[in-house]
């Protein structure tokens, strides 16, 4: 009895012991933001595309009574206006679009002096807590001010 209730006790210690070792030494990976930057940037284009409207016919098969029958379905479309603006930086050049760009679309003229706010996104890998790796993998392009 004794014997049985020893090599139970071993076998749990062994079990707790791998699965904390496993979460200490667990190799995770993490998206992390760096602070915020700016930098200066060109406006290389402006792009609008206006609003686009439609009745496309679309045609809908379904059963009736277990028979096939098709039928021409009218659906609306409505796209509203799209606003981009396209910046050349030392990163190269992107687009850059935003909920409240159209003001500041507006008052933008092409070969214009921006600043850019952004963020680096890295996915960081860390084991046992401690950064092993980094690597750049995007970047998060927050506002664009018009340089004075």
């Amino acid at each position: 009895m004794k014997v049985k209730k020893f090599l139970l006790l071993i076998v749990t210690g062994i079990i707790v012991l791998s699965v904390c070792m496993g979460c200490i030494y667990k190799k995770t990976y993490q998206e992390e933001y760096s602070l915020l930057l700016t930098e200066s940037a060109e406006v290389v284009d402006l792009i609008l595309i206006t609003p686009m409207h439609g009745k496309p016919s679309v045609i809908n098969p379904s059963t009736d009574n277990g028979e096939m029958v098709t039928c021409f379905v009218s659906v609306n479309v409505d796209v509203p206006n799209v606003y981009a603006i396209i910046l050349k930086c030392e990163h190269g050049k992107f687009i850059f679009r935003s909920p409240k760009i159209k003001q500041l679309w507006e008052g933008l003229k092409e070969g214009q002096e921006v600043i850019v706010t952004y963020r680096e996104i890295y996915k960081n890998k860390y084991n046992s807590y401690k950064l092993k790796e980094s690597h750049l993998i995007k970047y998060d392009f927050v506002d664009v001010k018009p340089k004075f």
